[in-house]
């Protein structure tokens, strides 16, 4: 196949310059403050480095001159064993953004850790003259070996484990809100794929830069509609499905308002950490019993709405009872030094002849009903 040096410098730089936009974007905001953020750092560095250096291999490829033959081995080594981190460091991202226990993350991470040092070891002996991944000829001439399909292996193994936290994460209802693993592996594979199919064509290390953008863009994209504390939905998310049911004339939803029993002697007896603990615990419970396709939101405070798409109240009775079983079990089990108790209230939005005003104002009428009747039935 023909190489084009000129396409592969540009795609390259182009590479390069999507990635220092992400370095620079990242440090104006200062999101590098907790260890999944500098698995991302690393993995943005790396990627830059990577798009210089492929343009390297390129412009000595086939050259003459002092030394030429040892830069080219130790700049292919360099991206073969680039290509190995980031696969490992995209699985500890992920890992740690779903899961978010550093404890496991170090266990897997010696596990996960082993295809990345055996390609390591593979690239030593390559380097050492058995020219398995890689060779490069007389003519410093650059040609894939035999086991250099072990390397897309490898970074397939990787991906293939990242898709399967997020699957395993949605099963046992650990990750409340989308996580775009799928937008980091696809446009990934595909360009390494094309890559390892045709020599010459430099899709690689460009399609983890766009990768990495489309990642951070929607991980943002998120942020705007989540609640920073509880991990759920925030207002502004409120607002966009209301408009949206407001628009369309065939979706019928039942809310339910929820305010959680005597927080304010949570934070006045335990300080507002212990509050904000509870908070979290609170979405959490919520989220955990969730039916399907429900969307919960941190209103304002100590309140929370749940929106289900159904016209059937037996769902929404089912829905309270399973949220009131869930508190109770965690009150018997839990260790925090306080308890949790809520207050709800639903109501029944008509996409035909309901107002949205009235849905909500209902909704919020039932739920402070019903605290009237808990605090009657405590005292």
């Amino acid at each position: 196949m023909n190489i084009c040096l000129s396409e592969i410098i540009v795609a390259n730089c182009i590479g390069a310059l999507l990635v220092a936009f992400l370095v620079i974007t990242r440090r104006e905001i200062k999101e590098n403050r907790w260890i999944g953020e500098h698995f991302f750092n690393v993995m943005l560095w790396i990627t830059f480095a990577s798009c210089l250096i492929e343009i390297l291999t390129f412009l000595h490829d086939g050259k003459n001159f002092p030394g030429v033959r040892f830069i080219s081995y130790l700049d292919n080594s360099f991206l073969f064993i680039a290509t190995g981190i980031v696969g490992f460091l995209w699985v500890l991202y992920v890992d740690f953004r779903i899961l978010k226990n550093i404890h496991t993350l170090r266990l897997r991470a010696r596990f996960l850790i082993l295809p990345l040092i055996a390609e390591i070891i593979l690239l030593i002996v390559n380097a050492c003259g058995v020219n398995v991944v890689f060779t490069i000829t007389e003519q410093n001439v650059y040609e894939r070996g035999p086991l250099v399909i072990l390397s897309y292996i490898i970074l397939l193994f990787y991906f293939i484990y990242s898709i399967s936290i997020v699957i395993y994460a949605r099963v046992q209802k650990i990750e409340r809100q989308f996580f775009p693993v799928t937008t980091f592996v696809v446009p990934c594979m595909v360009g390494t794929i094309l890559q390892g199919l045709f020599y010459g064509m430099v899709f690689g290390w460009l399609a983890v830069a766009v990768s990495l953008c489309f990642v951070y863009i929607q991980l943002q994209n998120r942020r705007t509609f989540t609640d920073p504390l509880t991990g759920l939905h925030n207002r502004a998310h409120l607002d966009f499905i209301l408009r949206r049911i407001a628009k369309r004339q065939n979706l019928d939803y039942y809310g339910i308002m929820i305010d959680m029993d005597d927080f304010k002697s949570i934070n006045d007896n335990f300080g507002h950490e212990i509050g904000d603990d509870a908070l979290r615990t609170m979405g959490l419970i919520i989220s955990d019993s969730l039916p399907p396709k429900a969307t919960a939101i941190r209103f304002a405070g100590d309140e929370f709405i749940i929106l289900i798409p159904t016209t059937r109240r037996e769902d929404i009775l089912a829905y309270e009872c399973a949220l009131d079983l869930h508190l109770t079990h965690f009150n018997e089990q839990t260790d925090k030094p306080y308890r949790l108790s809520c207050s709800h209230g639903h109501s029944f939005y008509d996409a035909r002849n309901g107002s949205m005003d009235a849905f909500l104002r209902e909704m919020d009428l039932n739920m402070y009903e019903q605290k009237r009747l808990h605090k009657r039935v405590t005292k």
